[in-house]
């Protein structure tokens, strides 16, 4: 007992000074650093498409899946600063649900570029301005890791290609982030089917004439073909809820 214990405090004074290794380390670097202009990769800055309020919304909508069977899905995710917060928080909730996250992680195709620019008249060079392509799946992987984030499990594919169906899952709560027109009504056809009663769908950047409103379009089309109310908030998320029943509602951990 004695020595199990004693092994016990090794191992916590081994992590300690790990600990205090990695901080100093980290202090000389960014005190080496700081007048150079390297600096401004080793201070914390906000990084996230969304704004605060947004994300308290995406934790809210997230919750309230939470009472319907079913997995998440994140379509387009880039470099996963959505990913990791959203199941950091069902981490800190206890809660254990399967997540995919499917990008291309390699940026818009041509083909979805070529649409918007020669049929909705985008301006190709400001489409080119955004660098969505400087991504990979190698680094995404490692940032879950990194994380600590081990129930993500991460689909590269054009969601214009995928077959959803594969997957053989039914969804509680999906997140459509792939801002062009085509993506986003092809996401929306085909997680549609796939939705249990009760769930939540949010497809992102539901902003009218602005350089990606082929979201908003494709928002708008698909909610007019089903006879369903728009309900846009944070400013820029279309949600949609799939309908339920009394008998439906059913928390899962």
């Amino acid at each position: 007992m004695l020595s199990a214990i004693s092994g016990a405090n090794r191992r916590i004074e081994h992590e300690n000074r790990l600990m205090n290794l990695r901080t100093y380390s980290s202090y000389l670097l960014r005190k080496l650093l700081f007048y150079t202009p390297l600096k401004r990769f080793l201070f914390p800055r906000y990084y996230s498409s969304f704004s605060p309020h947004q994300l308290c919304i995406l934790v809210q909508l997230l919750e309230e899946s939470l009472n319907v069977r079913g997995t998440i899905l994140e379509i387009g995710c880039y470099i996963g600063s959505t990913t990791i917060f959203l199941n950091k928080h069902l981490q800190y909730k206890q809660i254990q649900r399967t997540y995919y996250a499917l990008d291309t992680f390699s940026g818009f195709t041509k083909r979805d570029i070529d649409f918007e620019v020669t049929v909705r008249n985008k301006n190709r060079g400001e489409l080119d301005e955004c660098l969505f392509n400087l991504n990979s799946l190698t680094w995404f992987k490692y940032t879950l890791a990194l994380n600590n984030i081990r129930n993500v499990i991460p689909i590269k594919s054009d969601i214009l290609q995928y077959n959803l169906e594969s997957l053989n899952q039914k969804f509680a709560f999906v997140l459509i982030d792939v801002v062009f027109y085509s993506p986003v009504k092809s996401a929306l056809n085909k997680v549609w089917p796939l939705m249990n009663p009760g769930g939540i769908i949010i497809v992102d950047d539901c902003l009218p004439n602005a350089l990606f409103d082929g979201a908003h379009l494709a928002y708008s089309e698909f909610i007019e073909s089903q006879k369903l109310l728009p309900e846009i908030v944070g400013d820029k998320m279309g949600i949609i809820r799939v309908k339920q029943k009394a008998d439906d509602i059913k928390r899962t951990k």
